[in-house]
């Protein structure tokens, strides 16, 4: 592929070649341990001469975000390529489009069907080149999908064409030619920087490393046993196997896969020796040449294959060498990096600027914490399989149950938290004195574990930075944020966690509760009961809405009161006697920190708000059998909900909280309820921000809420502030 005319940038002639080559699933322990390293001398003399890196990680443990990253200097959370999206944003700048701009020649070398227009990654390449033959597979292969797709599976001679397209394309990937991948790249290297006068900007991808694997040197046996995988799916088939549980990895099966996969990293060192050798004359003296991998690889160990899901250093520690002109390198950069930050290296490169490389390790040693995302649903799930793929179906859906959600792992210095976003039990290793992860320090570290938190947090909601130097800002796009929403929806409107969504009439719930609809709608599934916690001061305008929006779901709404406590209050009391309630009650109101022995009614005090509202909660949920709570609350609507995660277990009773608005903001959710026309609560058109019992709760403007100033204010100025105050201390208690 060529694109249209090349700028001339500035200066070009003058400004370095750069190569950026991306070693594909290539992991960092390959190549720091020196009894291995003997056997790469292509790389071992690099590492002379370079910067190494020896604490680089990947954005995320596959190739499309990690890529996406090093191309834009975005989180993966911002570019936006990953599930369900799988896409580049197109209104964010590439690295290609900076070096074009500058009068660079710039081509993309590859056998890698990511790097491909179809998901937005080859913008602001003059050249895309890669062998004939990938070209020809990666048609039949879209071809056979579209055949399957536009039929929904049924349609028994458009099945098997569409699995004779599949079997060519296969044949063709498992031939000869992709065991010679990194020739036919080197070819196309010569090609593109023959008679060329612009300095060239080039990234080359070689996947010599990456499965399924190929038998080379004493591993003809395993190739045997897998042989024709490509074909037949067997290395797909035992990935997921393995990683589904059903066949248990054997310590046998560890040393083949292992094996197999080290010859092939000592393939690619002699390829790489192939390629320098084949670099235009004097590259080495003036150009940059920077080696990365996008993600590593499990060869067996926790029990897995393959890179489809998690956040562990055998998936994220990747390799990184930086060759300044001339090879004055030599150095060790042992503090943890984000290999994203190579955008910011490279922009300067293409800018001109002087002494990049020093500037840049300067900017670095002000950097904090390393962040990596795992969204889940990296693998989609077919349920047409048939016949003999049926144990296939079986496995790709235990290990989506097992392994495919989304996670977050944050590293700081020697600390790294692998945090599952309330799914299972977050993890956090000491990587000094565990490196391989062996063993979890969650619960002995609880300053640690806090920090680091608060570091996800920071990042999550603020994730995008414009340049080095410069602060966070606010850039998760509502699109992203509301793909978050459908994920964690989907995990939790499944009926057999016999699930309930708490709602009070206002905007966030009201969105969940659409949101809900949506998923469900889309999936097929069945959209849980409404629950709302009836304390007995409500303004009678929230019982009408509730009543518009039963009559137009259709869905069933329970009621959860605490009648003991309504029944022992008359009209117009303000307190109750403690003796003249039941033993719950009486126990809860002592836990709320009642003194004396008159209980409020008011929900502006902690015991009232307890009782009212919690403890109602949890009898209605007792008594119904709920394990699941979808609530809409977010982030930054109160301090005390900063530090809520996505999927929070609760034990009294035991059941899982569910927050899937957490990262939405206030003007976002008017901005999504406007838009999508949905219902409103009429408080909110006559002045009020937020809103609860009628004693406790006043408009904060004449104007409607979302024409109001929603920066400079606060959002529950208009609610009683002593219950603001003793929001944390309610949470404690079980308050949303």
């Amino acid at each position: 592929m060529v694109s249209e005319p090349r700028p001339n940038g500035p200066d070009a002639s003058a400004r370095p070649p750069i190569i950026l080559v991306i070693l594909d699933t290539l992991r960092a322990d390959m190549l720091y341990r020196q009894d291995l390293l003997g056997g790469l001398p292509t790389m071992r003399r690099l590492f002379e001469q370079s910067y190494l890196f020896t604490r680089a990680y990947s954005p995320s443990h596959w190739t499309l975000p990690s890529h996406a990253s090093l191309f834009t200097g975005l989180t993966p959370n911002d570019h936006m390529a990953h599930p369900p999206h799988m896409r580049l944003r197109n209104d964010v700048p590439t690295i290609a489009e900076v070096f074009r701009r500058r009068g660079y020649l710039t081509a993309c070398i590859t056998c890698n069907p990511w790097l491909s227009e179809t998901f937005g990654m080859t913008r602001g390449f003059d050249i895309v080149w890669r062998p004939r033959f990938l070209s020809i597979a990666w048609r039949l292969n879209s071809a056979a999908d579209h055949l399957a797709g536009s039929f929904n599976g049924h349609n028994g001679v458009v099945r098997t064409t569409a699995s004779l397209a599949k079997l060519l394309a296969a044949i063709i990937l498992s031939s000869p030619a992709m065991d010679n991948g990194a020739r036919s790249l080197t070819r196309g290297l010569r090609r593109i920087v023959r008679g060329e006068q612009a300095p060239p900007f080039l990234v080359i991808n070689l996947m010599e490393a990456h499965g399924p694997y190929h038998g080379r040197g004493g591993f003809s046996g395993w190739k045997k046993r897998i042989r024709h995988q490509g074909i037949f799916g067997r290395w797909e088939r035992l990935k997921f196997a393995i990683m589904g549980g059903r066949l248990p990895i054997t310590e046998g099966m560890r040393r083949d896969i292992g094996g197999i996969y080290w010859e092939n990293v000592r393939y690619l060192d002699s390829q790489l020796g192939i390629l320098l050798r084949n670099l235009p004359d004097g590259f080495l003296d003036s150009g940059f040449l920077i080696f990365v991998s996008d993600h590593g690889q499990l060869l067996g160990e926790r029990g897995g294959i393959d890179h489809s899901a998690g956040l562990n250093e055998e998936l994220i520690h990747v390799p990184l060498a930086i060759r300044p002109p001339g090879g004055d390198g030599g150095f060790r950069v042992d503090r943890p990096m984000d290999i994203t930050w190579l955008y910011f290296l490279l922009s300067a490169i293409a800018s001109g600027e002087r002494d990049p490389l020093s500037a840049w390790l300067r900017w670095l040693d002000d950097q904090d914490a390393v962040i990596s995302v795992a969204h889940g649903g990296t693998v989609p799930y077919v349920d047409r399989l048939r016949g003999r793929d049926a144990h296939f179906r079986e496995d790709l859906l235990a290990f989506k149950t097992r392994h495919d959600h989304p996670a977050l792992a944050c590293i700081q210095g020697r600390w790294k938290l692998i945090c599952h976003l309330g799914r299972q039990e977050d993890e956090l290793y000491d990587l000094t004195e565990d490196p391989q992860e062996l063993v979890s320090i969650v619960k002995g570290e609880k300053d640690v574990l806090e920090d680091l938190h608060e570091k996800l947090r920071e990042r999550f909601l603020n994730s995008v930075r414009d340049t080095p130097g410069q602060g966070y800002r606010d850039g998760l796009p509502l699109d992203d944020k509301k793909a978050i929403s459908d994920i964690i929806l989907l995990r939790a409107i499944d009926a057999k966690r016999n699930p309930v969504l708490v709602w009070t009439g206002g905007k966030d719930s009201t969105l969940v509760l659409y949101l809900t609809f949506e998923v469900a709608n889309r999936e097929g599934l069945k959209v849980p009961p409404i629950m709302i916690v009836d304390h007995g001061q409500h303004f009678q305008e929230t019982w009408s809405f509730a009543e518009e929006i039963a009559q137009s779901t259709g869905l069933q709404i329970i009621t959860a009161r605490n009648e003991d406590l309504l029944a022992a209050a008359g009209e117009g009391v303000e307190t109750v006697p403690l003796e003249s309630l039941d033993l719950e009650n009486q126990e809860e109101a002592l836990k709320a920190g009642l003194e004396g022995t008159e209980v409020p009614l008011s929900l502006d005090t902690p015991v009232g708000n307890h009782l009212l509202k919690t403890v109602a909660l949890k009898r209605a949920l007792r008594e119904n059998g709920f394990e699941t709570v979808i609530a809409g609350i977010r982030w930054d609507e109160n301090p005390a909900r900063s530090d809520e995660v996505f999927f929070s277990p609760r034990e009294d009773p035991p059941h899982m909280r569910v927050h899937p608005i957490l990262p939405w903001t206030e003007r976002e959710v008017w901005e999504y309820t406007l838009q999508n026309g949905l219902p409103i609560h009429p408080l909110y058109r006559v002045g009020y921000r937020s809103f609860d019992g009628v004693k406790d709760s006043e408009p904060t403007d004449t104007r409607p809420a979302w024409e109001q100033d929603l920066q400079a204010t606060p959002e529950r100025a208009g609610r009683a502030q002593d219950k603001e105050e003793i929001m944390k201390r309610l949470r404690a208690l079980g308050y949303f």
